[in-house]
């Protein structure tokens, strides 16, 4: 099976590709593990991967040189799981024909909905101990002493001031891309949306359901073709929404 899923920050989408590339035996393929590659090799293209990786600063034109050098590595016949890839329908224009090239075309694009109130919530309350590691959300399950780790006592650091506005620019600018790529995937029969509020395991159900029933689209083959033979997937009812829960990706 060959997935896109994408989701805002804080939807929960990086332990929601961790159980699906378990239960399909899937390697997860992000922007940052092409880069990585790429940049780990000798030559200009891996220069530039590097230079632009510490930067945190990928070009369009960039990361899809470093695609079209890295996907014929990858061992894809079992099928793939793209994870916020492409990030807009530029790229997923591009990406499409890299992967229409290599006869893996992408099967099915996973959306993740969620509230932006919870998304805000999930995001700014995030905090994490200096010493152990140990995440908190401070409107769910804040430490018991304020400002202290119940694990070892170290100093759990708030979030500065100025970071609710970051958070909020960030979800902003995200969903803007996110409309024309909808559109683009939605216009090709393949997306299909989620609400992602609430547990993962409701959420890890309803999309399991909607894999086992879509088959793969085999290349040169119609879309089309594939919608009317495909049984419907399991009615996908929105989670009712529970705390929000402090480790999504």
């Amino acid at each position: 099976m060959r997935i896109v899923l994408l989701g805002p920050p804080g939807s929960g989408k990086g332990e929601l590709a961790e159980r699906i590339a378990a239960a399909y035996d899937l390697p997860i393929i992000t922007q940052a593990s092409i880069v990585d590659a790429v940049a780990a090799e000798p030559g200009e293209l891996g220069r530039l991967a590097a230079e632009a990786r510490d930067a945190s600063r990928v070009s369009d034109e960039l990361l899809m040189a470093l695609l079209r050098i890295q996907l014929p590595k990858l061992d894809l016949e079992r099928g793939y799981l793209l994870v916020d890839m492409p990030r807009d329908s530029g790229q997923a224009d591009v990406l499409d024909a890299m992967l229409n090239d290599l006869g893996k075309p992408i099967d099915l694009v996973i959306k993740l909905d969620v509230d932006m109130d919870e998304l805000m919530e999930r995001l700014v309350g995030r905090v994490q101990c200096d010493s152990c590691g140990a995440e908190y959300n401070l409107y769910v399950n804040p430490p018991l002493v304020e400002g202290v780790c119940d694990e070892c006592g170290a100093r759990v650091r708030r979030r500065p001031p100025d970071y609710e506005e970051t958070i909020s620019n960030r979800l902003r600018v995200y969903e803007g891309q996110m409309g024309p790529l909808l559109q683009y995937y939605g216009q090709a029969g393949k997306l299909h949306r989620f609400d992602a509020t609430g547990e993962i395991e409701p959420l890890w159900q309803q999309v399991k359901a909607l894999i086992d029933a879509t088959p793969s689209v085999e290349p040169g083959e119609s879309e089309s073709a594939v919608e009317t033979s495909a049984p419907k997937a399991a009615a996908r009812k929105p989670a009712p929404k529970q705390a929000a829960a402090t480790e999504k990706a």
